[in-house]
């Protein structure tokens, strides 16, 4: 009898959470409660549960240009980003819509989520998946996204090569950025995690990664 997309799920919840992943208590039940396979509808059950990246969308040529993230660097980041409860959250590189749907559940109701895309195709898919609660921008991610400002976290889900003036302008004191950054050598990325600490940018811990890179508007 094939394992159920529940069971599935919460084996690998249980895996994260067996090699010290997922830590927290909020963020298991968060993974345990947001579907991943609602948000890969073309993969397999085993696919949609098993701990690495997807790609959900290429350009003309071909080349992979979005991505669902392997599930332990989801979860690393968010740990990251340390969101609670009533938290402003605003997610650079919408996607699938997987990692806001995650973010909705840490921050709750008394929260907000603005995750902005620049593929208004992909746009529009995640918003039919998320909850209304979450706001889909389409819009050019580097500019981050003024209306929502000033947030507590910015999670930004594909590769860049700087942390953009906007980012830090929007971003609260005392609020955390989480990016993948690409490194001067061009074929490297660590995922950076960082503070404002008054008009500061504090850097706080850099972790290797690779993602693909963000898009920006011509």
């Amino acid at each position: 009898m094939s394992a159920s997309a529940a069971d599935l799920r919460h084996r690998l919840v249980d895996e994260l959470i067996r090699r010290g992943v997922i830590t927290d208590d909020a963020l298991a039940d968060a993974f345990r409660a947001v579907e991943r396979h609602s948000f890969v509808p073309s993969a397999t059950l085993a696919d949609a549960y098993s701990d690495r990246a997807i790609g959900i969308s290429h350009d003309d040529a071909g080349h992979l240009v979005s991505s669902i993230s392997q599930p332990t660097i989801v979860a690393m980041m968010l740990a990251e980003a340390k969101l609670v409860a009533g938290c402003r959250v605003l997610e650079v590189g919408t996607g699938a819509g997987y990692n806001a749907a995650l973010a909705g559940q840490l921050v709750g109701p008394t929260g907000s989520v603005v995750t902005v895309e620049i593929d208004e195709a992909l746009a529009n898919a995640a918003r039919a998946r998320l909850p209304a609660e979450i706001t889909v921008a389409v819009a050019d991610g580097y500019r981050g996204w003024p209306p929502g400002a000033p947030y507590d976290a910015i999670i930004v889900t594909a590769a860049v090569p700087r942390i953009t003036d906007a980012w830090r302008a929007q971003l609260a004191d005392g609020g955390r950025l989480v990016a993948p950054i690409i490194e001067a050598d061009g074929r490297h990325q660590a995922v950076v995690t960082s503070v404002r600490d008054g008009d500061e940018l504090r850097e706080l811990r850099r972790i290797p990664a690779m993602f693909v890179a963000l898009r920006a508007a011509d």
